[in-house]
């Protein structure tokens, strides 16, 4: 086999192999997200919390999750439904991070959500979570 022929027949290997794993972090952020949501419906703020990742945690406080999290319970009301609208994934030898965003619908009003989450085997750990509502501001 030529050294041009080995080359590609590597790379697509690499392609292939580094596909289905992303395919099964997305599934596995997925189920984080479905996860995510009956806790916020069950108003289990601190759960959330308390399972993300330790850079989610540095970047704010328990409490101020908490008064976050039940702002947009109050002004949205408790989850709907949701669709996944785009997803974007980097892994490396080290970790695989996935960041998938929904067009979500609570009770009152729709919302953006974008969920980044560090997926290790089968499990998806929240790393980032931003909403996107005007209702956030108006009501």
């Amino acid at each position: 086999m030529s050294v041009p022929l080995r080359a590609m027949v590597s790379l697509g290997l690499v392609t292939i192999l580094t596909g289905c794993g992303l395919k099964q972090s997305i599934a596995a952020g997925g189920k984080a997200v479905d996860v995510f949501h009956q806790k916020f419906n069950d108003q289990k703020f601190s759960e959330i919390y308390s399972s993300a990742t330790p850079a989610f945690k540095t970047s704010m406080k328990e409490a101020d999750f908490i008064k976050f999290e039940q702002a947009v319970h109050r002004k949205l009301g408790p989850f709907k439904s949701a669709s996944r609208t785009g997803w974007r994934g980097n892994s490396t030898p080290t970790s695989t991070t996935v960041v998938l965003t929904y067009n979500s619908q609570f009770e009152k009003h729709p919302a953006v959500e974008t969920f980044t989450f560090i997926v290790s085997g089968e499990t998806a750990t929240l790393q980032g979570y931003n909403i996107n509502s005007s209702a956030l501001v108006t009501e």
